[in-house]
């Protein structure tokens, strides 16, 4: 586990930070749209004396604005004029940001009035400095700035009807950070190193620093809570003035987090996943279930690394685990290809069990729930990959999966099991196992609401009773055979003959079997004659490409595989099948790692890091140049997009595997 470790090594004790300005932006807009929607402005429509309105200021003035910028503007001390926008949830969590925007005075700057720019916590307002942490106030006579927090300052003749870049710094976390390339003149980094301690901003005009300033003491606003809106206001017992504001941007400081930003923001962005059930049919909501698996592992690292998770980062993932156990939007806790999503949704709840700050968040019928959705995970996979069991089944009957099948049938209970013993302790979840008494757990489960457990388990008689007596399991159909074994009530969990405290024996096992070819870029496909799989992308000369990781070990197992006779052949190659299996793999790789437990008997691991790398390498270099694959009977050309289009977590499976490569 290399490279997450360097990850953490950037948000260490001193919470030292080293950002690239212009690497994650939150918000943007240099109003080329010719679109105000999104803001709110007040007067909702502009009068004669007050308002904002879209103008093309380079014909009213020469300035370093683009064609389109706000107008804003107050003519009378009437009214006030205010213009916001409350910008995405994921700003809450970005502790560390910086706003830069264009300012141009209008001719009239002998103007007694004020435009204030000030920021406020998510669903806030800034019609109050006292709301704000602090008030840039944009003085028309003169051209002055004057800031506002615990003390205040003047400076002169620092705007002009040329326009100024004011760029504004601020920490609402809890440590000091260190912000290097900090200068900025007319969007150009020309260098230097800003340290802001918590709860302080930095405002700078036309590249110069004004100040370093502490946040207003008296204000209602919570640092904790982050910033998620930001505006422009004037006084309403004095003329604002008449100023042009454009190129607006809002970015975050990316290193507040352990996990790259921009997988942060993706999954900060997406909403809670869910399943339904449906008889011999998997409900998968891949990305909603890896941006969970993100969130929770992000807290956890934190928690890891000496700080206190945010508590709006907590606060998101509380409400995403009360969405799926608020009752009908739970697992189905099937087994086999359930897996998918059921094994990072296990691994994300066992990270937040395991992160005080976040559990403590839970309710007592959160954390009962909680409990019981684990434990009934469990019971899945008891039943379909314990030692003693060889269903060949799914919970609800379905017989499309075998726990000695490929990887994407297999991968993703067993890293429920995992994380279950992480959850519980294996003690504990051994007991619960082998005292597991259907008819009062699914009572259980019905009070709770868990609908699809319950459909799921209830489905056909035979449910209940592999899971309470073993036995054969009784299908639909007598002619087939629906495999047998000893259930789950009395059965202590084993896995290939380990216990499942022995986490780095399984997932050795796993990753073995996952990268156990030697590179071969160009299979001939068996029963169909001249067919053959190859990337799809040509030389030069105009010869299909070759993978540069062709004859060495590590080709992941899916490109040279099969499946059963279809159109004449069981050949199997494909970009889908392999991604499927990866994307489990690289999710319990990480929850191995996280748990404590990687590579724990310290043995010589370079020959598997060594096969990873290439299975990866070569998995990514012929998603990017394209594929001919071969998989149930059929060619399919596939590539980055089409993998992308099925699976929707081409990033975060990409980020799991930085996390544990070197």
């Amino acid at each position: 586990m290399m490279k997450l470790l360097c990850l953490i090594t950037l948000v260490a004790s001193a919470f030292v930070s080293t950002v690239s300005l212009r690497a994650h932006i939150l918000y943007a807009d240099d109003f080329s749209s010719a679109d105000l929607s999104g803001y709110n402005a007040s007067p909702s429509t502009g009068t004669a004396d007050n308002g904002a309105q879209l103008v093309d200021v380079q014909a009213l003035l020469p300035n370093s604005l683009s064609a389109n910028a706000v107008r804003l503007y107050d003519l009378s001390s009437s009214a006030a004029t205010s213009f916001t926008k409350d910008y995405s949830v994921i700003a809450s969590t970005q502790l560390v940001q910086l706003f830069q925007f264009n300012v141009a005075l209008s001719d009239d700057t002998s103007s007694a009035g004020v435009f204030s720019f000030r920021v406020a916590n998510p669903g806030g307002n800034i019609s109050s400095k006292y709301n704000c942490p602090f008030d840039v106030q944009l003085r028309m006579s003169n051209g002055t700035i004057y800031v506002y927090g615990a003390t205040s300052a003047g400076y002169i003749n620092k705007l002009n009807a040329d326009g100024t870049l004011i760029s504004v710094y601020t920490n609402s976390s809890t440590d000091t950070v260190v912000i290097e390339n900090t200068v900025v003149i007319e969007n150009t980094v020309v260098g230097g190193t800003l340290t802001l301690e918590a709860n302080h901003f930095a405002v700078y005009a036309g590249g110069a620093l004004l100040g370093i300033f502490e946040y207003l003491t008296n204000s209602s606003f919570v640092p904790a809570n982050g910033i998620g809106l930001f505006g422009f206001t004037s006084a309403s017992t004095s003329n604002g003035g008449d100023i042009m504001i454009d190129n607006i941007e809002v970015i975050s400081i990316p290193e507040t987090y352990a996990l790259p930003a921009g997988i942060m923001e993706e999954a900060l962005h997406l909403e809670a996943p869910y399943w339904q059930f449906q008889p011999a049919q998997r409900s998968h909501k891949l990305g909603e279930t890896h941006a969970l698996y993100a969130l929770c592992l992000e807290a956890y690292l934190e928690q890891e690394n000496g700080r206190t998770p945010y508590p709006r980062l907590v606060e998101i993932i509380h409400e995403r685990f009360r969405s799926v156990m608020a009752g009908g939007n739970e697992p189905e806790c099937q087994g086999g290809l359930g897996g998918w999503s059921h094994g990072p949704f296990a691994w994300s709840l066992a990270f937040a069990r395991r992160t005080p700050q976040v559990w403590s968040a839970f309710s007592a019928s959160d954390k009962a729930k909680a409990d019981l959705l684990m434990e009934a995970l469990a019971v899945a996979a008891s039943f379909t990959l314990e030692d003693d069991n060889d269903y060949r089944v799914t919970a609800e009957g379905d017989r499309n999966t075998r726990k000695t099948w490929n990887p994407n049938h297999v991968e993703g209970y067993v890293g429920v099991a995992l994380a279950a013993a992480w959850y519980f302790g294996v003690d504990e979840l051994n007991a619960r196992l082998v005292g597991f008494d259907f008819d009062p757990f699914v009572q259980d489960l019905s009070a709770a609401g868990f609908t699809n457990i319950v459909d799921c388990w209830t489905y056909t008689p035979a449910t209940k009773v592999a899971f309470m007596q073993g036995g054969p399991f009784i299908g639909e159909d007598p002619t087939l055979d629906y495999g047998t074994g000893l259930g789950v009530r009395g059965n202590h969990f084993t896995y290939n003959g380990y216990e499942l405290d022995q986490v780095w024996a399984i997932y050795l096992g796993l990753a073995e079997r996952m990268f156990a070819h030697t590179a071969q870029t160009e299979h001939a496909v068996t029963g169909i004659s001249g067919l053959y799989t190859h990337i799809l992308e040509t030389d030069a000369m105009g010869d299909f490409l070759i993978s540069p990781y062709e004859g060495q070990d590590g080709m992941c197992m899916e490109f040279k595989s099969s499946n059963e006779v279809l159109n004449g052949s069981s050949f199997r190659s494909s970009l889908h099948y392999v991604f499927s299996g990866l994307m489990l793999n690289m999710t319990n790789a990480v929850g191995v790692w996280a748990s404590g437990e990687w590579n724990a008997n310290g043995s010589d691991i370079s020959v598997l890091e060594a096969k990873m790398n290439v299975g990866m390498n070569d998995f990514f270099y012929k998603a990017e140049h394209g594929y001919l694959s071969f998989a149930m009977g059929e060619s399919h050309e596939e590539d980055f997009f089409t993998v992308q289009e099925t699976f929707s977590v081409w990033n975060f499976v990409s980020c799991w595997w930085a996390c544990v490569s070197g």
